[in-house]
């Protein structure tokens, strides 16, 4: 067994009689190699080596110029062989003496690509991608390489991407990474944006990722709703994610969100599986996201006017409608008190209805008539209104 290219090229690998192995044959890891060397810098790569035998693949990753590799193998004499070679070739190895399993289940790291050759005859192979692919171990773009038997087929997985045979060692190559969550993000001005993601992860999954405080806690515990859990703990990370720190939102007597150390005014909306955020250090923020339904016209009469009523049944357009619904949530979460009525303290203005844009509206109460901007943008399945003061 040698390396078969870069910097330690040529290098013997002799495991020795006693190890009971069945290292990938040369042929198979130099096609293998070339296919991943096509679609990756390897040098930048964070490898995972899942059943690592010797460290076979581990050795390559690592003639290749990737300098974090993680090998993962239960038998100890397989692992003080990866030791003792790593140190001969000077690899930034780290081996880990632990049942694959195990592993992936207390597993918190993410890679870019994973690597398992679990042995043929081995039970439960076939879990390895849904274990995976559960775990969020895989970064955006990364891939699950799995070296199995004729007898194994990961074709009909729907992260499946193609296979490649070498005699009889086959290679299956699977995207399980966390798909890209971004729907629309949108730089409304230097201290001013916005952000809509959709939910793809559990609550479980979400829980995992976020820094809650006593504050949060308390609020969370209270959630008894799957699908509200995993969209109040979307809400955190996006914001975590947007302002690249941990942030803490806390609610006035309105019920109205702030950010704990009010770095932000912060206006939240969700809808389903969608979460929305618009954030800015100087203006005051409010926003909100539907998704597209006809069932808005069983309560326009809760939110319209008569006015309004008139002039939207001469265009009977579902997503006029929506809009107006939009805009009357957004000014009520700018305006941030409870004493409102919507059909007659909060006023649109008709407008020309196109793809994205602007209108007006009204917060019309006490000594406040003053006109506000909302814009916004009409998607394939959803509507967005936001508005900054």
């Amino acid at each position: 067994m040698r390396i078969i290219s870069g910097k330690y090229k040529g290098k013997s690998i002799n495991p020795g009689k006693k190890l009971k192995v069945r290292p990938t044959t040369d042929f198979a890891k130099e096609s293998l190699f070339n296919i991943i060397n096509n679609n990756y810098y390897i040098e930048d790569l964070k490898i995972l080596d899942l059943f690592s035998g010797t460290g076979s693949i581990s050795y390559e990753f690592s003639s290749r110029g990737s300098e974090d590799i993680t090998a993962v193998e239960i038998n100890h004499k397989h692992l003080a062989f990866i030791e003792r070679i790593s140190k001969e070739i000077n690899a930034n190895i780290k081996p880990v003496h632990k049942d694959v399993f195990k592993y992936l289940k207390y597993c918190e790291e993410k890679y870019d690509m994973i690597f398992a050759d679990p042995p043929f005859d081995m039970k439960g192979i076939e879990t390895l991608p849904k274990i995976i692919s559960e775990r969020g171990m895989l970064k955006k773009n990364g891939w699950l390489i799995i070296e199995h038997s004729n007898t194994i087929n990961f074709s009909k997985l729907p992260n499946f991407e193609f296979a490649k045979q070498y005699g009889k060692v086959n290679f299956s190559f699977l995207n399980y990474s966390e798909p890209d969550d971004t729907v629309f993000k949108h730089t409304i001005d230097e201290n001013s944006f916005l952000s809509v993601i959709k939910i793809h992860e559990s609550s479980e999954a979400l829980l995992k990722k976020v820094q809650l405080n006593d504050y949060d806690r308390d609020i969370f515990d209270k959630i008894k709703n799957e699908k509200i859990k995993a969209q109040w703990l979307s809400v955190r990370l996006l914001v975590s994610e947007l302002l690249n720190e941990n942030k803490h939102i806390v609610y006035d007597k309105h019920d109205k969100p702030h950010l704990s150390d009010k770095s932000y005014n912060i206006s939240i909306s969700h809808t389903k599986d969608l979460v929305a955020v618009v954030l800015s250090k100087n203006k005051l923020t409010g926003i909100d996201i539907e998704y597209k339904s006809d069932r808005i016209l069983k309560i326009i009469n809760k939110f319209l006017n008569k006015q309004e009523i008139n002039e939207l049944e001469k265009e009977c357009e579902i997503v006029k409608y929506l809009l107006y619904w939009n805009a009357k949530e957004t000014l009520y979460k700018l305006y941030g008190k409870k004493n409102l009525i919507f059909k007659d303290n909060l006023l649109i203005s008709s407008f020309k209805l196109n793809n994205e844009g602007s209108f007006n509206g009204k917060i019309q109460i006490d000594n406040n008539n003053k006109d506000h901007i909302l814009n916004y943008k009409v998607f394939n399945d959803f509507t967005l209104v936001w508005c900054l003061k």
